[in-house]
């Protein structure tokens, strides 16, 4: 991977410790608003690929690819449905798996197979983690419509949000062991700004806890 550089981190240190795409595309921040979903599903197809065929058992490859493929599919809205529920166990399984072997790498790793791939796993796991933040904010958008709703509608809502929280939580647990593990090695990395400073917010939050 190079030569780490070392950076201090602390729990007030300012975004851009983590270092930001020197040239941000505004065209492509524009367009992260839709297809978020998308993007991720091939962001993390296309960084993990060589470390799932090097470590993963052929049942764990299995389950990747009918995540890519929920994933890559085109949703029906921005609301979150019922898939969300059934892929849940799914998501976390490859999400324990992905992370594992970002954390292994470190020590591991000698031939830098997952190591090289790591700025990209990071950013899937992020951009995930801000679809779900999407998809939380329209079940609170939605709220005050609640009453009118039915009782099969309500209960498709309260299992949709607390699928959504717990996918949520499992993708910031997995950030969170990759920031622990990596520390402020993590500096030596290059994000788009917009998950520098998530990454940042997690390495803040670690640094005091």
């Amino acid at each position: 991977m190079g030569r780490w550089r070392r950076r201090s981190v602390s729990a007030r240190s300012s975004v851009s410790a983590v270092v930001p795409d020197s040239k941000p595309k505004e065209e492509e921040a524009a367009a992260a608003s839709g297809g978020v979903v998308e993007r991720v599903g091939k962001a993390a197809t296309a960084s993990s690929v060589n470390a799932y065929e090097v470590y993963a058992p052929e049942k764990v490859k299995e389950e990747v690819k009918v995540l890519s493929r929920w994933w890559s599919r085109e949703r029906l809205g921005r609301k979150v449905d019922v898939t969300w529920v059934g892929m849940r166990e799914v998501d976390r399984v490859v999400l324990d798996v992905l992370t594992s072997l970002v954390c292994a790498s470190l020590t591991e790793d000698t031939y830098g197979v997952v190591q090289r791939d790591i700025p990209k796993i990071i950013e899937a796991i992020v951009s995930f983690l801000f679809a779900v933040e999407e998809a939380q904010a329209e079940l609170i958008k939605d709220l005050p419509e609640v009453a009118a709703e039915s009782e099969e509608e309500r209960l498709e809502r309260e299992k949709g949000s607390e699928a959504v929280s717990y996918v949520g939580d499992a993708l910031k647990d997995s950030l969170a062991r990759i920031v622990r593990t990596f520390g402020d090695k993590l500096t030596a990395f290059r994000f788009p700004p917009r998950v520098a400073g998530k990454v940042q917010g997690f390495m803040d939050f670690c640094a005091t806890v």
